[in-house]
């Protein structure tokens, strides 16, 4: 019976630790140019499933799209995209020139 026991539970926490899923990969996993064609096929991924993604933001899968197409974003722009934060600081600057 201990047997049976132990090996329900072993069975349940492989099952557990299998089901925890890894991080979501980032911006630059995608913008590297030996993950080219993963990022072209999460894009395509991402466009082809986008309501059922869109409905959990804090997914995985949604977070990884972000990342794909913030990165694609970059790369056909020459260079990394802002976040919000940096847009703002960067306006407010140019605010604040003029009106000096």
């Amino acid at each position: 019976m201990k047997k049976v026991v132990l090996g329900l539970a072993s069975l349940s926490l492989i099952v557990f630790l299998g089901a925890c899923s890894s991080e979501p990969k980032s911006m630059e996993y995608f913008k590297d140019s030996k993950n080219e064609k993963e990022l072209k096929d999460t894009l395509k991924y991402c466009k082809d499933n986008r309501d059922s993604i869109l409905k959990d933001k804090t997914s995985k899968e949604y977070i990884e799209c972000e990342n794909a197409f913030k990165a694609d974003i970059g790369k056909s722009m020459g260079n990394e995209p802002l976040s919000d934060v940096e847009l703002r600081k960067k306006y407010d600057k140019e605010a604040d020139a003029l009106f000096d």
